[in-house]
């Protein structure tokens, strides 16, 4: 063995030599090597012949035609065109804002846990109308209705579960797809992405990222004026899954 102080001798490989190693740079290539130091030595030396990085020289197009999948370097996000993209500081504000409103709803939920007999708090979910008709809802039409006609409020948001939260957005990037974006329907996901408890699972993370995109296109479809409820609306979906959630490849830049 060998000690620390002797890894100075070694820099070329970047660490310190465990094993006795002969020192000659020449050798006769036809004859075999007498011990374990000369092998080594011969396994450095030919090491050292190696170039850092090697690269084939492979002529790519011929196997265009035997490709089974096609990966591009799009995420599908639409960033925000100069006319509607949302400035830095907009952005800043409305994920301060949006942080400030969470930490509201934790502070309810903790009294809710702590006082369940406070009256104060327990009548907020004292009635479960809103949970019981959503689930009796029997179909995608029956649904859409319902979510057309109710609004969010607090009362209806503190019954339902995280697995509630990530199906109904589910199904607002379905009713999106089906019947177009509108201000409401901005109302309900600004409501549930508030009432989602981080770390988030991978699937609800999926479903975000396919929201901002959906949202990104209605966005750029140009049905909306730049100055209209429904483009503010999307500037802020898109801003909050990005910032907030942390999905920074899908974040609309101003600078």
């Amino acid at each position: 063995m060998f000690s620390d102080d002797e890894c100075d001798e070694d820099v070329e490989y970047g660490m310190c030599r465990v094993l006795p190693v002969s020192s000659f740079t020449q050798y006769d290539p036809s004859k075999p090597p007498t011990t374990g130091a000369d092998y080594l030595r011969r396994v450095q030396l030919e090491a050292m012949k190696c170039p850092d990085i090697v690269v084939a020289d492979l002529n790519v197009e011929e196997y265009n035609n035997k490709r089974t999948l096609v990966l591009t370097e799009s995420n599908g996000f639409i960033k925000a065109s100069k006319d509607i993209c949302p400035s830095l500081e907009w952005q800043r504000q409305q994920v301060a804002d949006f942080n400030q409103l969470r930490l509201k709803i934790a502070d309810i939920k903790l009294k809710l846990a702590k006082s369940q007999r406070d009256a104060r708090y327990a009548k907020l979910v004292k009635s479960k109308r809103f949970l019981e008709n959503y689930k009796s809802c029997k179909n995608n039409e029956q649904q859409f209705a319902f979510f057309e006609y109710e609004r969010p409020l607090l009362k209806s948001l503190l019954q339902l579960s995280q697995n509630d939260i990530h199906n109904i957005l589910v199904d607002h990037i379905r009713w999106i797809k089906q019947a177009g974006y509108s201000y409401f329907r901005g109302l309900w996901i600004y409501s549930l992405l508030a009432f989602l408890e981080k770390p988030l699972q991978s699937e609800v993370y999926s479903t975000l990222r396919d929201l901002s995109r959906l949202c990104s296109v209605e966005r750029s479809s140009a049905t909306f004026s730049s100055d209209s409820e429904e483009m503010t609306s999307l500037n802020l979906i898109i801003c909050l899954i990005g910032r907030y959630f942390n999905q920074l490849d899908m974040v609309d830049n101003s600078e």
